[in-house]
């Protein structure tokens, strides 16, 4: 046998098979806002919904018919992406037992793929948005006082709860990662945890914040946030999940290769909301 040892064991076919769907999988930061649909086609239509205003009638005289409303889709397709990735580790590598080697190669090539789903889906968020306002104030605001994104979100929330036909119900908010640290530390939204509330000084965890479940991704655009109501603003259809080669090359190393296929369909752009200047 050519591989010899703990890296070999790394390295079997259903071993970087596990390793690599388990790492992409925890790795996933906004494809779990969506619905998830299963296709066999490269082609995928859906319907979006419209934010008409349904017309009511007030004063229908006695024994009058009923007037009538119908709420407008509008159909769209959109097209399967194919995302891949591969790395090559050298027999040296391997048979020197370099399992860090391995393991980093291997997160890198899974996390990069889930990053590229991740910041698809938010590129559609943004594009196919139905709401948008911005910020009262930067959130890293000098005047530390003039920090209030606690009422953004919660603007946000209005917002999207006064859609003409759908009270929506956001119950999610996603941040970037150089808007989040004004976030945790905000000065109102630290005071406002009680001795029974959430340690966020010892943890950083916080969770929730103004009903709203928190997401932090490198995904998110710098500069903004987004408040949406998940597993209604829109669907990954899903033609293939992801797969893994491995193949060998004796003498010379392994090829590992991952790859999926899916897209992103914004079903009910009313049910997102693009909060806009956030960072002075």
């Amino acid at each position: 046998m050519v591989y010899e040892g703990m890296g070999a064991d790394q390295l079997k076919a259903e071993n970087v098979d596990r390793a690599i769907k388990g790492i992409a999988l925890n790795s996933y930061t906004l494809r779990k806002l969506l619905m998830t649909g299963s296709t066999k086609a490269w082609q995928n239509s859906y319907y979006r919904e419209s934010d008409k205003t349904f017309r009511i009638d007030t004063d229908i005289p006695r024994g009058a018919q009923f007037p009538q409303d119908h709420n407008l889709n509008e159909k769209l397709s959109v097209f399967q992406d194919k995302r891949g990735l591969e790395t090559f580790i050298l027999e040296e590598d391997i048979k020197a037992d370099n399992v860090d080697h391995i393991q980093r190669a291997l997160k890198r090539l899974a996390d990069r793929i889930a990053r590229s789903v991740d910041a698809t889906i938010y590129t559609a968020l943004t594009t196919d948005n139905g709401r948008t306002l911005a910020a009262s104030a930067t959130w890293d605001n000098a005047t530390r006082a003039s920090r209030i994104p606690h009422e953004d979100l919660f603007r946000a929330r209005a917002l999207l709860a006064d859609s003409n036909n759908n009270s929506y119900k956001a119950d999610s908010a996603l941040f970037s990662e150089g808007d989040w640290p004004y976030i945790v530390s905000n000065d109102t939204i630290m005071d406002s945890f009680d001795a029974s509330g959430p340690n966020v000084m010892q943890n950083g965890n916080m969770g929730r914040i103004a009903g709203l479940e928190a997401t932090v991704s490198v995904s998110v655009d710098a500069d903004e946030a987004c408040v949406m109501q998940s597993k209604v603003a829109g669907t990954w259809f899903a033609l293939e999940g992801m797969k893994t080669f491995r193949k060998e090359d004796p003498g010379i190393g392994v090829l590992v290769r991952a790859w999926e296929y899916g897209a992103v369909a914004i079903t009910d752009p009313s049910a997102i909301c693009i909060i806009t200047n956030t960072r002075a």
